[in-house]
């Protein structure tokens, strides 16, 4: 941990972000020291997989994962450290098919750790690194302080996103903006038709007491369900402003385009590289009607 936290450290100073640091990308030298490979020749976390990303990061293209920061390098240090630890995924196949699913109606350190027993020092360690709030997760300093045998204090095991009452979505119940938001996405045709209803604003402002969101999502839904609105909006692009809003990550969702904003330039590249006209236009009906 310590060697690989100081090299993520020296990295943040220069404003990087590394992106890859898994089990397939950092190394024993012949003479024992510790060295990650290289980070400069793909966008940040191409071809990292989903179970060393923050949940912020989950489920998003390879080149839509946008900078990222050094707590998105911390959270990948800490499924290491639990892969060391353990010598295997800490999941099962099974799991590891729902993963994000778990993640989201759970939290990711409930989630990846499920079931696994550790000391007090190294449960300290793992809430801080896989903690889903980015503002709580630990960068550089905590760790380095939790290094040095500072018992820092221990996040408490909740997810403070949730509602005070579920909501129910394709036969599924949710308590949190982020899972109900990944299962629309992932059925978009019905999610067409749920979200012109009423029951989900009402959700969002009585249980979460979000008036904010809730008026936006009303407003959306009013130019959409308007004959009148100088504004053409149709179900697809209604469906896509209506997750962005509801999303805390504000990930860009359009059927199975999905990426952060600092990532539009890239995925425009790369859609034009790869011939994938429908991003393009996907892309060109949000911009235009920004």
């Amino acid at each position: 941990i310590s060697p690989i936290c100081n090299i993520l450290k020296n990295l943040g100073n220069l404003g990087i972000t590394h992106g890859s640091i898994n089990h397939r990308t950092c190394f024993f030298t012949q003479d024992g020291k510790i060295v990650v490979g290289e980070c400069i020749s793909s966008p940040c976390g191409f071809f990292q997989e989903d179970l060393y990303e923050p949940i912020e990061r989950v489920g998003l293209l390879p080149i839509g994962k946008g900078e990222g920061d050094q707590s998105t390098d911390f959270f990948a240090l800490g499924v290491l450290s639990l892969y060391a630890q353990l010598g295997r995924y800490p999941i099962n196949d099974k799991d590891y098919e729902n993963l994000a699913f778990l993640r989201y109606e759970k939290n990711s350190y409930e989630a990846i750790s499920s079931g696994l027993k550790f000391s007090p020092v190294m449960k300290n360690f793992y809430r801080g690194t896989l903690w889903d709030q980015k503002e709580d997760r630990w960068k550089a300093k905590q760790l380095l302080d939790w290094i040095r045998g500072t018992r820092l204090a221990i996040i408490p095991n909740r997810n403070k996103e949730n509602a005070s009452r579920h909501l129910i979505f394709n036969d599924k119940y949710f308590l949190n903006k982020r899972g109900l938001v990944y299962e629309l996405s992932n059925n978009w045709d019905l999610a067409k038709k749920f979200l012109k209803e009423d029951k989900i604003i009402k959700w969002i402002d009585r249980h979460f007491e979000d008036s904010i969101t809730a008026e936006k999502l009303q407003h959306i839904k009013d130019i959409r369900m308007s004959n009148r609105s100088i504004i053409y909006m149709d179900d697809d692009e209604f469906v896509c402003r209506s997750l962005f809003i509801l999303d805390p990550d504000k990930i860009l969702r359009f059927r199975d385009l999905r990426i952060r904003g600092d990532a539009i330039g890239a995925t425009i590249s790369y859609s034009f590289a790869k011939g994938r006209k429908d991003f393009l236009q996907y892309l060109a009906k949000l911009l235009v009607n920004n």
